[in-house]
């Protein structure tokens, strides 16, 4: 078997995918920025074929963890590491 570059891949991971084009080694690779809920999943990667080139695909079984480097903000990219704070009413109020 001889790598196939320029060959169009879909790599997914749940219900999330990119398409990635496979390098002169004849592989694909891309980022994919999880926003799917923790736990049991499917990752996946598709070649639908073409010219003389059958298509393939293959699947495995995954874990999402969350990332406990990082905290909530906004869309999950921010971390807050210093003392514990409570919002209040009043300027003077400590409760």
């Amino acid at each position: 078997n001889q790598p196939v570059a320029g060959a169009q891949v879909t790599l997914s991971v749940g219900s999330q995918s990119i398409v990635a084009m496979t390098d002169g080694s004849g592989k694909a690779s891309g980022a994919l920025v999880l926003n799917q809920t923790v736990g049991p999943n499917t990752a996946s990667a598709s070649f639908a074929g073409g010219g003389f080139l059958a298509g393939s695909s293959a699947s495995q079984n995954v874990t999402i963890t969350p990332n406990t480097n990082v905290g909530p903000g906004r869309d999950a990219d921010s971390l807050y590491t210093g003392s514990l704070w409570f919002w209040t009413t009043s300027s003077t109020s400590s409760t």
